[in-house]
C-alpha cells in the first residue's frame, strides 16, 4: 500500500506545553495552504517539507482530495451566507 502526506501539523516554541501550532493542510496534490489561526494561505509545497514537522498525517492513495469532495458535494450543499443585524435591517427597508 502506498499513502501520501495530506497534513502536517507543526510546533513552534521552547516545549510541547508552550508555544504555537498551526498545520498545513493539502487539498489537491498540487495545493497546500497553510492554517494559522484565523488565517488561511496558499503555500508552495517546498515551504511544507521544509518545516519540521511536529505531527504528519497520511491518506491511503486513491483517497478522494478534499477539493474532489467539494466538486462532488458542491450542489447538495445549501450555502448560507451570515449577514450583521444592520444588513438585515437595510434589506426590510428600515
Amino acid at each position: 500500500m502506498k499513502y501520501d502526506l495530506y497534513a502536517v501539523i507543526v510546533h513552534s516554541g521552547p516545549s510541547s506545553s508552550s508555544g504555537h501550532y498551526y498545520s498545513f493542510i493539502r487539498c489537491a496534490p498540487n495545493e497546500w495552504y497553510k492554517f494559522n489561526d484565523e488565517k488561511v494561505d496558499y503555500v508552495q509545497e517546498d515551504l511544507v517539507l521544509a518545516e519540521h514537522a511536529y505531527i504528519m498525517l497520511y491518506a491511503k492513495r486513491g483517497t478522494p482530495w478534499f477539493s474532489d469532495y467539494i466538486k462532488i458535494h458542491r450542489p447538495f450543499v445549501n450555502l448560507v451566507i451570515p449577514t450583521t443585524s444592520n444588513d438585515v435591517s437595510q434589506q426590510d427597508g428600515e
